[in-house]
């Protein structure tokens, strides 16, 4: 009995599939637009920016912390253009990155 079960369980499982993905086929959206596409590309550089710019404060810890020369002047190398803009005296940007990164000296 319990075989039959199985049995008409499956076929009615199998006699279902095609269904589902033929309304999964009408159901396709249309491909992004060149304005979602941008939009989509500045949300992730705005993010990665920000992601990049707060990471600055604590890579400062680690620099100062690691004794190993080569990956101290990698951290140099990556993070070079945040040295350059507080070097730069931008204001505001110099000085709230001047202390933001002091938190972590």
């Amino acid at each position: 009995m319990r075989d039959e079960a199985t049995l008409t369980d499956s076929s009615e499982l199998e006699s279902a599939r095609p269904a589902v993905e033929s309304e999964a086929a009408a159901r396709t959206e249309p491909a992004p637009s060149r304005r979602q596409k941008f939009l989509a590309f500045a949300f992730a550089a705005s993010g990665f920016l920000f992601v990049y710019v707060l990471s600055a404060g604590p890579m400062v810890a680690i620099h100062n912390a690691a004794k190993f020369r080569p990956f101290q002047r990698a951290l140099e190398i990556v993070y070079a253009p945040i040295v350059l803009l507080v070097k730069s005296g931008i204001q505001p940007f110099a000085g709230l990155l001047k202390a933001y990164i002091e938190i972590f000296r």
